[in-house]
């Protein structure tokens, strides 16, 4: 039996590997805050001990929480060969409450809705990856080139001009590392309207007599979305659309900004 409580600096952990005999102990405090996603990538992470082996996971009896956050804790918790299913890890990495933004746009509260937007964001953020290829291995090699680098430090470079190019939609300004960038703030927290604009996540501007969003969606930002392509990218829209129009819909996904701009300046050439 496992049990996590909130504690003044963070999470209490306690352990009791046979509850019919012994009491719970405590074992470890973590820092942080208290919450089904931090408990998590806890119970993912192998601080927490011991895991169980994914096939027995659904018997798992979860207190205190049910629906998606009582799947999730099972699922991080299992072990497939020793390792946390891919599909999980895609799912615990994402900020803030898109895990359950995503679960209420397609009505799903259970494990196999988790493993399915896992599996979707793996292909979604490969499928994005793939189509910078070229650019990211020239990022990697310019900056492998300031220094003697071995394979250890090349993985670490190309694993940071990936993962700005799936936070912000770009590659990282000569200017930007891995222990400073724009895109550190979107790891610990939800970004609100200020920081998107201020990032350049979201743009807006007039195109004749209409107002137009340009905005960058990670790949958990599409899920669920029917009316325009999913996957990271550029999407466009406008909020004062014109009443004739059979579709009014979200346009994208581009690699750019500007190509999005560029597909949105065509709006009332026809007037």
């Amino acid at each position: 039996m496992l049990s996590f409580s909130r504690a003044r600096n963070g999470i209490d952990f306690w352990r009791s590997l046979c509850p019919e005999r012994s009491t719970l102990q405590h074992v470890a405090g973590f820092p942080g805050e208290f919450t089904p996603g931090a408990v998590a990538r806890l119970l993912a992470s192998g601080a927490v001990r011991p895991a169980i082996d994914a096939a027995i996971a659904e018997d798992a009896e979860v207190d205190g929480l049910d629906g998606v956050d009582a799947a999730l804790l099972r699922l991080a918790w299992s072990r497939t060969e020793g390792q946390v299913d891919p599909r999980v890890a895609a799912v615990l990495r994402l900020p803030g409450a898109r895990l359950a933004q995503a679960a209420a746009r397609m009505g799903w509260d259970d494990g196999d809705g988790i493993l399915d937007l896992g599996a979707f964001l793996l292909k979604s953020d490969a499928d994005w990856l793939a189509t910078w290829r070229s650019e990211v291995d020239a990022e990697v090699d310019r900056r492998a080139s300031v220094a003697d680098t071995g394979e250890v430090v090349r993985r670490a470079l190309r694993a940071f001009v990936e993962e700005c190019l799936l936070a912000l939609g770009r590659l990282p300004r000569v200017d930007e590392t891995g222990e400073r960038w724009d895109g550190a703030v979107l790891r610990t927290r939800e970004p609100g309207a200020r920081t998107l604009r201020r990032l350049g996540l979201h743009q807006t501007g007039r195109v004749r007599r209409f107002h137009v969003w340009v905005r960058f969606r990670p790949a958990a930002d599409s899920y669920g979305y029917s009316d325009y392509g999913s996957g990271p990218g550029w999407y466009w829209d406008v909020t004062n659309p014109d009443p004739a129009w059979m579709n009014n819909c979200t346009m994208g996904p581009y690699r750019t900004p500007e190509e999005a701009w560029s597909d949105a300046s065509f709006l009332g050439q026809d007037e």
